[in-house]
């Protein structure tokens, strides 16, 4: 829903009320009621469509399939052996042109490329939890969350 002139005129049309004071047949002055229930009212409708907006940049940017605690599978480069896949969670998205290409390299190097790219922000699970990365969403596997559940639920019996 976008707001429209056509809605806050409704608004104001709704709310407001004027009285006109005339002498000798002039107008002489004008009292509008209502200015305080209108301003509130129109505040709501913008505060509504800037977080329907918000909603929406977040949506063409993540897509929902991933959000902030899910765990993603990323390809650590290791020499001499094969590659490794290590679990990483997910503390955020956002879309930049930098971020560290996978099979990651130790150090994690962020490197900037020429076009725009949805990224995440995850954290090494078990390893380093203190360092952040930037990485490609393309770049990972999504581990669903129904799998974790699962795993957790497994770790909980063998406790």
């Amino acid at each position: 829903m976008k707001t429209t002139a056509k809605e806050i005129n409704e608004i104001l049309d709704r709310e407001l009320s004027t009285t006109i004071r005339y002498q000798k047949g002039e107008a002489v002055g004008v009292t509008i009621y209502g200015i305080d229930q209108a301003t509130q009212k129109i505040e709501q409708l913008i505060k509504r469509e800037k977080l329907q907006l918000l909603k929406e940049v977040e949506e063409s940017v993540m897509g929902a399939d991933i959000d902030f605690g899910d765990l993603v599978n990323i390809e650590m480069k290791r020499h001499g052996t094969d590659n490794e896949i290590y679990q990483h969670k997910v503390i955020g998205y956002l879309s930049s042109n930098a971020w560290v290409d996978v099979p990651i390299q130790s150090p994690a190097t962020e490197t900037m490329h020429k076009g725009m790219s949805k990224v995440l922000r995850v954290i090494c699970c078990g390893v380093s939890e203190d360092t952040v990365y930037k990485v490609r969403l393309e770049d990972v596997s999504l581990i669903p969350r129904t799998q974790t559940i699962k795993s957790i639920k497994e770790l909980g019996e063998k406790l």
